[in-house]
């Protein structure tokens, strides 16, 4: 490539790019396998070249629309990690990635772990996001003192819950019959959204990192969960809980049963972020942790 040039890479080629070790360091929202589950075809990679010839990759959701790109977000991919091969992106790749994004883009709408301070300042159209997590390393009693009250006394109300770990079969049998549940205006997962979230839980590479959860009342499904572990984080991808799961705190008995089992490892749990008001104050009556991350928009 010429230093100072941009070229769009599939997903697919990426191993072609770099090395088994690098590709198997990727984090888990920059590695194509597990993007290609979430959004086949939709993934790629912005491979820009400096004037000193090192480059960088910058990962994206979209669309070619031969004349120009429409970039977007998609499902359970809460931000992307811009990356170089020997060095982090510098002010270059990065100046070149936003004259992309202003110039052969329709529109676009991507987020990002990480923005330049000096772009932020200068780009109105930089929004700040926030995420939550928690550190798994205390012990369990720890981690339920850094609780809210109200968290605490919600664990009396579903005291005679069940909650198992299961399989695909299991886990796609019973999220089905929750979402068949009323009321029926409440949200759930669309069409698309279910049928990732269904490549994922039964994909052959993630198997060793993916587990799925439910929580019960006898035999009713209330609650269902699955996470995916990946360097030393456990990511929250997704949850759905009923109406009567709700009211009888089972998400709550989800959180204190998974920390009772993962507490006093040296991992982060991870709840990907909510920007609904309602969601962000449940995980931060947990004791989560925020952080930033960045929504740019043109």
């Amino acid at each position: 490539m010429k230093p100072g040039s941009l070229k769009i890479i599939k997903a697919s080629e990426i191993l072609s790019e770099i090395s088994e070790a690098e590709f198997t360091s990727l984090p888990l929202y920059n590695h194509p396998q597990y993007l290609n589950l979430i959004a086949p075809g939709k993934v790629f990679y912005a491979k820009i070249s400096n004037q000193k010839g090192q480059d960088a990759y910058f990962p994206f959701s979209g669309q070619n629309l031969i004349l120009k790109w429409r970039i977007f977000q998609i499902p359970f991919c809460q931000k992307f990690e811009p990356f170089g091969i020997e060095n982090r992106p510098d002010i270059e790749h990065w100046a070149l990635w936003f004259q992309f994004m202003e110039t052969k883009c329709l529109k676009s709408l991507w987020p990002s772990g990480y923005i330049p301070e000096n772009f932020q300042a200068k780009n109105q159209k930089v929004q700040i996001k926030t995420n939550q997590y928690f550190d798994l390393s205390p012990n369990f009693e720890t981690i339920l003192a850094s609780w809210k009250s109200n968290r605490r006394s919600a664990l009396n109300k579903s005291k005679d819950l069940i909650f198992n770990q299961v399989d695909q079969n299991e886990f796609e049998k019973g999220l089905l019959s929750s979402l068949e549940q009323p009321p029926a205006n409440r949200w759930k997962p669309s069409k698309k959204e279910l049928a990732s979230l269904f490549r994922l839980s039964s994909s052959t590479f993630f198997s060793n990192h993916i587990e799925r959860y439910q929580i019960l009342k006898s035999s009713s499904v209330l609650t269902s969960v699955l996470l995916l572990t990946w360097h030393d984080r456990v990511h929250y991808l997704f949850s759905y809980s009923s109406e009567d799961g709700l009211k009888r705190e089972a998400p709550t008995r989800f959180f204190s049963e998974i920390i009772k089992g993962k507490a006093k490892q040296k991992i982060l749990f991870d709840f990907e972020g909510s920007s609904i008001e309602g969601i962000q104050n449940f995980f931060n009556s947990l004791g989560a942790i925020s952080e930033n991350y960045y929504l740019l928009k043109t």
